[in-house]
């Protein structure tokens, strides 16, 4: 694994495992852009990644990712997750479930140097998860 690699490793290991959200003012650039189909525009620096992880901590006190096998490109790097958490905190207003999810998806990290500069997340079933803890009727 390259030292991008490392780098994204790190950054499942450091929020996603140890729930470290300090870590992200060495992992990410300050210009860093983090892109979330749950926002409605990036977050912003290290301040916006290390927000919007503990947002969903704050959901998902336990919540732990899991990476599958790492894959790089040039200055990308695309890791594919699993997370399991148990909903313990408020979500769009609903109280806690007491329920366990899973749910997949993918990071693609930007680092055309030394720190993360962009990240792409993608959740597979956002609504399914959702249907799960009992929010969302399909």
């Amino acid at each position: 694994m390259s030292a991008k690699g490392d780098l994204a490793q790190r950054y499942i290991d450091e929020l996603w495992k140890n729930h470290n959200l300090d870590a992200t003012s060495e992992l990410f650039a300050p210009d860093h852009l983090y892109w979330d189909p749950y926002l409605p525009e990036p977050a912003r620096g290290p301040e916006g990644a290390q927000a919007r992880a503990a947002a969903y901590l704050g959901v998902f006190s336990d919540g732990v990712v899991t990476e599958n096998e790492l894959y790089e490109d040039g200055d990308l790097v695309f890791l594919p997750w699993t997370f399991v958490g148990t909903h313990d905190g408020e979500i769009e207003g609903n109280p806690p479930t007491g329920k366990r999810i899973t749910i997949e998806g993918l990071h693609v990290f930007r680092i055309p140097g030394d720190r993360i500069a962009e990240t792409r997340a993608y959740w597979w079933d956002l609504p399914g998860a959702m249907r799960d803890l009992g929010l969302m009727a399909i």
